[in-house]
């Protein structure tokens, strides 16, 4: 009914007629609590009966400041939420970090597989492809320009490509002065070689941080042009040809008939005058007019077959054979003149030539390399079978020829030779020109000639 004791400070005690939770209490068994709004702050009440022979008596109830809890609340809330912002802030910048890797992992990929598309069209191009700075050095060679260079792309990274070709670096030296874009394509023939290079240079730049232009690269491209080279000769050569057997066709017609007119009356001459003195003398002089009138005439035949050859004579022909005939027909010449003779040939797919002019150009190219040994002479033919082709390569080991020389072998009417009428290699060059086919030279003084017959063929299944 009333309160026997407390110590309540600013803790006020309500009584039970106005307090419902103090009423329920007093039939309970356990100990209930409930927190109560005081004037010093939040009071956390716990209340329980005190029974006396097993009834209710009075209701004990303790009452604890909730200041201390509710600080250490706060701060945890604080806590949480400065963890919260930190936790958000880290999250976002992981986040971030997450989706800055996966970008820089699409972007590598990408580079990779650009780079390997890149590299895998610079290795099979038909061109060499440099990439070489402004001072000289190569930072990117490609398959192509190795093997132009004679060299690999790994030895060749990082070299001065003045040491492997100074024709290029004059190119890229001027590139890079002239500040200018793509140079038309210059043709430089390699010293030691055959080969003929196309050379075409690019300068390449971008703009560095102060917005002035960057020098970055030089690049070159290098193709081998040596056949379209060759090939555009021969095509000249056989402009000229001709040409010169147009002419050739004119001029014998017109020697031939005032030729006719001499020899005719060098013959009436010798009929009907006899001299009385000097007859021998006489005899002599007729002789040499009517000779020399008949090297005329052939000097004359000759230029007419030039000039209008006739048609080839194509039947089904044997290389290996017609090299054999041939081996035969120099084996004990070459032998008594102590001259290695050597012969080989592949059998090939059956094709059509003309046989006996195949064989008059090769007896004429090894006579030449007759002529051309002097000492411990070699000479091999060697007949090579292609998939649409046949080659057959006259190689000796003799005096050779000099650039100027080589030029103009095939050129009607020039020889080198004291009885030579310069008729025999215009005529190889026609006849091999004739069946569609391809004739190059290679010589060096003092170390040989290679002459190397190509002749194509129509592959058919009979086999030689």
């Amino acid at each position: 009914e009333a309160i026997i004791a407390g110590s309540m400070g600013e803790y006020t005690l309500s009584s039970f007629g106005d307090d419902p939770f103090l009423e329920t209490l007093l039939g309970a068994a356990d100990i209930r609590t409930r927190t109560l709004e005081a004037p010093g702050g939040r009071v956390l009440e716990a209340a329980a009966p005190f029974l006396v022979n097993g009834e209710a008596a009075a209701l004990l109830r303790l009452g604890l400041s909730l200041d201390r809890f509710d600080a250490m609340n706060a701060q945890s809330l604080r806590q949480l939420a400065v963890t919260g912002v930190l936790t958000l802030i880290l999250g976002v910048a992981l986040l971030n970090f997450i989706v800055g890797h996966q970008h820089r992992q699409i972007l590598r990929k990408g580079f990779l597989r650009l780079r390997r598309y890149t590299n895998t069209i610079l290795e099979n191009l038909g061109s060499g492809v440099l990439a070489v700075t402004p001072d000289g050095m190569i930072e990117v060679c490609n398959r192509e320009a190795a093997r132009l260079l004679r060299t690999t792309a790994d030895q060749s990274i990082g070299q001065p490509v003045r040491d492997l070709s100074p024709d290029i670096a004059r190119l890229v030296a001027d590139t890079v002065k002239q500040r200018g874009g793509i140079t038309p394509a210059r043709r430089f023939a390699q010293d030691g070689s055959a080969e003929t290079w196309a050379i075409q240079t690019s300068f390449l730049g971008d703009t560095g941080h102060n917005g002035e232009e960057r020098e970055d690269a030089c690049i070159v491209i290098v193709d081998d042009v040596t056949a379209q080279v060759r090939l555009e000769g021969q095509v000249r050569h056989q402009e000229k040809l001709a040409a010169m057997g147009t002419l050739a066709s004119t001029v014998a017609h017109e020697i031939r008939n005032p030729l006719n007119a001499i020899g005719i009356i060098a013959q009436l001459l010798d009929r009907r005058y006899s001299p009385q003195e000097a007859e021998p003398k006489y005899r002599d002089y007729f002789t040499s007019v009517t000779r020399e009138i008949a090297r005329i005439n052939d000097i004359v035949e000759q230029f007419i077959r030039f000039a209008r050859p006739p048609k080839l004579d194509l039947q089904p022909i044997d290389f290996p054979g017609l090299l054999r005939d041939i081996e035969n027909l120099y084996r004990e010449t070459f032998t008594g003149a102590n001259i290695r003779w050597r012969v080989t040939a592949d059998p090939h797919q059956a094709t059509e030539a003309d046989a006996s002019k195949i064989k008059q150009v090769v007896i004429n190219l090894v006579k030449n390399a007759w002529e051309a040994i002097h000492e411990d002479g070699e000479i091999t033919v060697t007949g090579r079978a292609g998939d649409d082709d046949y080659t057959i390569i006259v190689t000796d080991n003799g005096e050779g020829m000099d650039a100027e020389t080589r030029s103009r072998i095939f050129d009607i009417y020039y020889t080198k030779k004291k009885d030579g009428t310069g008729i025999g290699l215009a005529l190889v060059h026609q006849i091999v020109s004739q069946h569609g086919g391809t004739i190059t030279v290679d010589s060096t003084p003092g170390q040989g000639t290679t002459c190397t017959l190509r002749f194509p063929c129509q592959r058919v299944a009979e086999v030689i």
